[in-house]
């Protein structure tokens, strides 16, 4: 499998999963955004290391790729915290200890994460805000 290949299946799979589970929460993709909606979630990945797991004459060389798929939740400052747990029971759903479109692709455990100590939810004056991070690996043969 291509990274192309994989981030398409990546892609693909939050397209088909997010609207039957949170119908009313529009998402966007790394660059875009929801500024109009009181809460909305935005998919990025991120490609994050390579390395060689075999050698041998090209075609039978195998790589691991490790990336980590983060999940912004945007939430209106006055809702709250509770609407940021249960979108990310949702992205959990989407995410989480998945073999997605083949073997050759899976992803872990997801980690909710907020601010600091002092700010538990980073706001900028209109959205608090919460990260979900899912890592991914899948293998390359070429």
């Amino acid at each position: 499998m291509t990274e192309a290949q994989a981030l398409e299946l990546l892609t693909q799979r939050w397209i088909d999963t997010w609207p039957g589970l949170q119908p009313a929460v529009p998402y966007a993709f790394e660059g875009e955004s929801h500024d109009s909606a009181p809460t909305w979630v935005r998919v990025t990945f991120r490609p994050a290391v390579r390395v060689q797991a075999t050698i041998g004459p090209p075609g039978s060389r195998r790589f691991e790729d490790r990336g980590l798929i983060f999940v912004q939740i945007f939430v209106d400052i006055g809702l709250g915290v509770k609407p940021i747990a249960d979108l990310s029971v949702s992205i959990r759903e989407v995410y989480e200890a998945r073999t997605i479109g083949s073997q050759e692709l899976v992803t872990y455990a997801a980690t909710r994460r907020t601010g600091g100590e002092r700010d538990p939810r980073p706001t900028d004056g209109r959205w608090s805000m919460a990260i979900v991070t899912i890592p991914y690996w899948f293998d390359e043969q070429r």
